[in-house]
């Protein structure tokens, strides 16, 4: 078996699911309440306005529900009214307020029954409205969806970029981040997996100072238990052996037998210092 792009395979076919979650769940998604919505063009920069870009540079509108913080995102080739006033109907209730730049194609959103607001990212990045009839003030800015761009290029920086056959897999998968961030689940199951076996319980932390009463039936089950004796004048220097082991001698005074080689150095050693005046 080959596993040299093993690694690669799995985040290709990860990948493909979460393009499959766009594919379904995402189609359907409805935002409501406050909306910010904004477009930013991906791809490299030209650092200091010198040389030509290289790679592909595409443009991508987004859109951010400010209660649940769910963002949407899709590639366009143009940023026209033709192109964004539909995808706004299809995700955006009527009624919503909607937080924008001064971008000429949002223009016709509030005759299309959207309570529309701007900034003039030029001048400022938050404008304040007060309605004249009921007093009411609304603070006009796109920072959560300046924030969703800024995480959705790091994630190509990280990868050091894509090739424009995998961007949508890793479009799908920042998409998909941010929903699984803010739908968390806890999956419950009616049944065991795997029926065929006992799942093992973990042990209790203290299960180490249980104390075990004399006479019950834990005494008898538990075999780690071990009793000490009562008396305190226990000799630490004393040895202990199995039964039928008697001890012979001890190594201080077991003297062991000397080799021929080593009795002819004793007696060599004798008499050279009997002959020494």
């Amino acid at each position: 078996m080959e596993y040299r792009h093993t690694s690669v395979n799995w985040a290709r076919c990860v990948r493909e699911l979460f393009r499959e979650h766009v594919h379904t769940e995402y189609q359907n998604l409805v935002f409501e309440g406050n909306v910010e919505k904004d477009e930013s063009l991906f791809g490299r920069k030209i650092k200091y306005n010198r040389g030509k870009p290289t790679g592909t540079r595409i443009w991508i509108f987004g859109m951010v529900e400010a209660s649940s913080k769910r963002i949407i995102m899709y590639p366009v080739d143009k940023r026209d009214s033709n192109t964004l006033i539909p995808l706004i109907k299809k995700h955006v209730s009527p009624g919503s307020r909607i937080f924008s730049d001064s971008w000429a194609a949002y223009i016709p959103l509030n005759k299309a029954g959207y309570e529309h607001f701007s900034v003039c990212h030029k001048t400022s990045f938050k404008q304040i409205y007060k309605n004249e009839d009921t007093g009411e003030i609304v603070k006009c800015c796109t920072n959560r969806i300046e924030g969703a761009w800024k995480l959705s290029k790091d994630h190509f920086r990280r990868i050091n970029g894509t090739n424009t056959k995998q961007f949508e897999q890793h479009l799908a998968e920042i998409i998909w981040r941010n929903y699984a961030s803010s739908n968390r689940r806890n999956y419950t199951y009616p049944s065991a997996l795997f029926p065929t076996w006992t799942p093992p319980v973990k042990e209790v932390k203290n299960a180490h100072a249980t104390t075990i009463i004399q006479g019950s039936d834990d005494e008898s089950d538990d075999e780690a238990v071990s009793k000490t004796p009562q008396s305190s004048n226990i000799d630490s220097s004393t040895v202990v052996a199995p039964a039928r082991y008697d001890i012979v001698s001890s190594l201080s005074n077991y003297n062991p037998p000397l080799s021929s080689s080593t009795m002819d150095t004793v007696v060599a050693s004798t008499s050279a210092l009997q002959s020494y005046p």
